[in-house]
């Protein structure tokens, strides 16, 4: 069986981290047959190109301001569907494009395959984008890293 990959954005806004995924995920259909799809975890402007590449799912179909009780019920009755859908496609990787997925990742979880936490951030970009405990669920949960280096 062939490897079927979820790639994960946190986002599809013009930045350095989203146009690079897209430059991988555009050589990676070029030059291979290896099925993939994206979710993206919040929508941005480079949708339309991620939707060119694979399918595309949006995770945060808009942004609940409530917190609390009734925030996770609209994230339980809004993302159960998703999450049976992407159950049903049997992926066998995760490659996440960030450290700051990790809510999402736990979401995840349930797809019972390995993640790749793909590293771009450097210490004031995380202390900018995510929180302790976001970076902590993204440790815990990602089985493999992949880091920029200047070798």
């Amino acid at each position: 069986m062939k490897n079927k990959i979820l790639f994960i954005s946190h986002d599809a806004n013009r930045a350095g981290a989203q146009v690079q995924l897209l430059r991988l995920l555009t050589l990676l259909k070029e030059k291979t047959t290896i099925p993939f799809e994206i979710l993206l975890k919040y929508d941005g402007v480079l949708r339309p190109e991620f939707e060119q590449l694979a399918p595309t799912y949006l995770w945060q179909q808009q942004e609940v301001k409530s917190s609390g009780l009734l925030k996770k019920i609209y994230r339980k009755i809004t993302h159960k569907p998703l999450i049976t859908r992407l159950q049903e496609k049997h992926f066998n990787i995760i490659i996440s494009n960030t450290l700051t997925n990790g809510s999402l990742l736990f979401e995840l979880k349930s797809l019972d395959c390995p993640i790749i936490s793909y590293v771009h951030e450097l210490g004031h970009h995380l202390e900018m984008y995510t929180n302790e405990s976001e970076l902590q669920k993204t440790l815990q949960l990602t089985d493999f890293y992949m880091v920029c280096a200047n070798i």
